[in-house]
């Protein structure tokens, strides 16, 4: 199974999981413990990270979650690397993008540095060219990342960013800052605006990467046609939040904007 084609919809499950969050969550510990392990032996290549993350997201699928993924074919656009910019609601995203991008596009996410922390996670993060995001000095944090993702995309790496200041349930264009506007400029990258529905995986309220699973809500991957950085930051990001809002409404889940 690789993500080729312009969408995919969930078709082969129909039964449910007793106890979803009890399943999936074992199967999930597992994979980031073996992943893990071959980040550290320097043995985790791309095909191995795309494949990790498909059987992930085939988890969620066993325990009853349904993907709905669209708008595949705006990362065709261009052969060279893109900004992709996102809403963040849970942990989900991070883990099932690889399986969707890594077909189409080297990718490199800019992740907070808490993560490089996790035992055997910490081992994936820094193995795949992610740029650590800490929270000490914003204004030098910030600049630093802004630099360290111009490398990236020098080098042929599309770069994630999660614009808000931290994974949250509503989306508040309010919280959104301009860090993926601002590398689009810098380096004409277009951005391809992502639209994340993901609260099928809740945020944990011990421990916020490990929440319940709640198959009854569908999980939203909405890529949007590509923002050429040829007018202001401004715009831009008007387009960003124009294709987010759009993408809640259509799924009618527009209780999640503030």
């Amino acid at each position: 199974m690789r993500f080729l084609s312009n969408s995919y919809y969930t078709t082969t499950n129909k039964s449910k999981s007793l106890f979803p969050t009890i399943k999936f969550l074992t199967s999930f510990l597992k994979i980031v413990y073996q992943n893990g392990k071959l980040a550290k032996e320097n043995k985790y290549d791309d095909l191995r990270w795309e494949e990790g993350s498909i059987k992930i997201l085939k988890y969620l699928e066993n325990v009853g979650v349904e993907f709905i993924i669209e708008g595949l074919n705006n990362l065709d656009r261009t052969k060279d690397p893109v900004v992709i910019v996102a809403n963040h609601m849970s942990v989900l995203e991070t883990v099932c993008l690889p399986a969707i991008l890594l077909p189409r596009k080297k990718i490199s996410f800019i992740v907070k540095k808490e993560l490089s922390k996790i035992p055997f996670f910490k081992h994936i993060i820094i193995n795949k060219n992610s740029i650590l995001l800490s929270r000490n000095n914003p204004r030098s944090d910030y600049v630093e990342a802004i630099n360290q993702a111009i490398e990236r995309i020098k080098s042929g790496f599309s770069v994630i960013v999660f614009p808000q200041k931290a994974r949250k349930k509503y989306v508040d264009f309010r919280e959104f800052n301009s860090l993926g506007a601002k590398l689009a400029l810098k380096t004409n990258a277009p951005i391809v605006p992502l639209a994340l529905i993901t609260d099928a995986w809740r945020i944990g309220t011990i421990i916020k990467d490990f929440g319940k699973i709640d198959p009854s809500k569908k999980v939203i991957f909405s890529f949007g046609e590509p923002i050429y950085p040829t007018t202001s930051q401004q715009e831009i990001m008007n387009k960003i939040f124009e294709h987010i809002k759009n993408t809640f409404i259509k799924f009618n889940r527009q209780e999640l904007l503030v």
